[in-house]
């Protein structure tokens, strides 16, 4: 990541973050993706906002040691209910 973004010019600040402030963070970009979801117009923009959304909440998974799988599985789990 680091390189990326110096390979475009731009400069960025990191900190190492203790576990409660990473989740604190993590918390408040996941509210600022889905409001980015919400003010999508067109597919594109909505596709790369939904990315980014899935990104945080597979990071904040990650956190908590939930695997993708367990999330699928969950959710397929929960919409057997209504079929």
């Amino acid at each position: 990541i680091i390189a990326k973004i110096e390979n475009n010019n731009e400069h960025a600040t990191f900190e190492k973050l203790d576990e409660k402030t990473f989740e604190y963070a993590l918390n408040k970009k996941l509210l600022e993706e889905l409001n980015e979801v919400l003010k999508t117009k067109t597919k594109e923009e909505l596709t790369e906002e939904l990315a980014d959304l899935l990104e945080v909440i597979y990071t904040k998974a990650k956190l908590h040691e939930i695997s993708y799988d367990e999330i699928e599985q969950s959710r397929i789990q929960k919409y057997k209910k209504y079929d």
